[in-house]
């Protein structure tokens, strides 16, 4: 609970609302604006909100959610305001206490870090593939002073700076309109986790005011190089980050759900040959996730991974929907997971697909509503 909400408000009186920002099962901030007045009660008692707040598909009791950091100012909000992260109490959709409950275990493990890419577009038909926003900066690497994202990105080191997101650089990476974060070293994974969803909104806030979309969507569309959320894992010596390479490198396994969060994330390992774990001296980098995974569940299902490798089957399923049948019957998973959450999560996933199958892609209009 935070230190002392009320005096957040003495000293920035300004905001006339508050975010209480959630992660659902997915990983996606989801949440309830109140009013600034509201804020020291939410703190104290906690905030009940719908199930279909954090994914669900049909409604249930509400579930209590209680803020676990300080409030902090939203610099790019068009008017003043503050946001506070919060999780459930329900172990049944509270993902981060998965990966709570599997860092109090000794995989070696002694630091986290977290490189979040993504892609840059301009606004356009929300149905259509977005265009890449165009950059001068030429070269792949640091970003010089006459790229038109500069402002972007300069505004999004103010706002890491007012948010203690611990963004330490935003660097060009090969691919029109395609960038990447890199966030400070952590010791606690779960504050790594925070801080990659909050870095996430963070961006797409500021995108936004300027008239962009700051995307971390894995393959948004068929030309596009893919954006992924890698994780470097430092362990305290050579061999032991090799023998975690080693056990991870035969793929995700059963756990692949936790590493693409959707469909179009599957993507990844159906089209191209998921990168298998590097080792860089003591430390581990694993970059199979999707730029849009739920970095709670990922990082669980590394940690996991390393200890007890998840599914001898390293093959990857044909559809994303043979995949979730494959992790749906894991009693592997449900251990991970908890059994209550792993299935609030299989049916979450499995309502989205079947919401996909449903829709009426625009390929299709052109393909067959002329024919004769």
């Amino acid at each position: 609970m935070p230190a002392d909400p009320a005096a957040f408000l003495r000293d920035h009186p300004e905001p006339a609302w508050v975010d209480l920002l959630v992660p659902d099962l997915a990983g996606r901030l989801k949440g309830r604006r109140l009013a600034a007045d509201r804020l020291d009660s939410a703190c104290a008692g906690g905030e009940a909100l719908s199930p279909c707040h954090l994914g669900a598909e049909e409604d249930a009791a509400p579930v209590s959610c209680r803020p676990i950091a300080e409030p902090a100012p939203v610099p790019w909000a068009a008017e003043d305001a503050a946001q506070i992260f919060c999780v459930p109490d329900d172990p049944a959709w509270n993902t981060r206490a998965v990966l709570e409950r599997q860092a109090k275990a000794d995989h070696g493990v002694s630091g986290f870090e977290a490189r979040i890419e993504l892609h840059l577009f301009e606004q356009g038909d929300p149905v259509a593939p977005p265009r890449p926003f165009s950059s001068a900066n030429e070269a792949r690497g640091a970003l010089n002073a006459l790229d038109p994202a500069g402002d972007i990105w300069a505004g999004l080191l103010a706002a890491s700076e007012i948010q203690n997101l611990g963004i330490t650089g935003i660097e060009s990476a090969e691919g029109e309109g395609r960038y990447r974060m890199r966030l400070s070293p952590d010791a606690c994974p779960m504050r790594l986790a925070d801080r990659v969803l909050l870095a996430r909104r963070a961006a797409a806030g500021i995108a936004a005011r300027a008239g962009l979309i700051a995307s971390f969507m894995s393959v948004p569309f068929t030309a596009a190089i893919p954006v992924r959320l890698t994780f470097r894992l430092d362990f305290a010596n050579d061999a032991q980050a090799a023998r975690a390479a080693e056990i991870l490198g035969d793929g995700p396994g059963v756990a692949l759900p936790l590493f693409a969060a959707n469909a179009n994330a599957f993507r990844l390992f159906a089209e191209s040959a998921a990168p298998p774990p590097e080792v860089e001296g003591r430390a581990l980098v694993h970059g199979l996730s999707g730029a849009d995974a739920n970095p709670y569940t990922a990082l669980a299902a590394i940690l996991a991974g390393i200890a007890s490798p998840a599914g001898a089957d390293s093959a990857v399923p044909a559809s994303y929907d043979r995949a979730l049948d494959r992790f749906a019957d894991s009693g592997q998973m449900g251990d991970l997971l908890w059994r209550e959450l792993h299935g609030n999560l299989v049916r979450q996933r499995r309502a989205e697909q079947a919401g996909l199958a449903a829709a009426i892609r625009p390929l299709e209009y052109l393909w067959y509503l002329h024919t004769v």
